[in-house]
């Protein structure tokens, strides 16, 4: 994994999907968070994996605390301390 770790919300279309492009592209190792569409956000996963880089996708609803802290526990036990 790299030393560098985000997690991107809203990350499988529009501005949050070339987030996670660019921040792989430049290292980063990327959790790319969505809602409502995981298959979207799995594309987006391989479309990212060009740049060489590992990451991952979760399941992040905002809306829900218990979820995010949960999300972020699985990105930080999957990935590494979230920069």
């Amino acid at each position: 994994m790299t030393s560098k770790v985000a997690v991107v919300t809203g990350a499988s279309r529009g501005i949050g999907r070339a987030c996670s492009v660019a921040l792989a592209e430049a290292g980063w190792t990327v959790a790319v968070g969505y809602r409502s569409d995981e298959a979207a956000a799995k594309e987006v996963l391989g479309a990212r994996e060009v740049a060489g880089t590992p990451g991952l996708t979760v399941y992040l609803d905002t809306t829900d605390e218990t979820n995010v802290v949960e999300a972020f526990r699985r990105v930080t036990a999957e990935a590494g301390n979230i920069t």
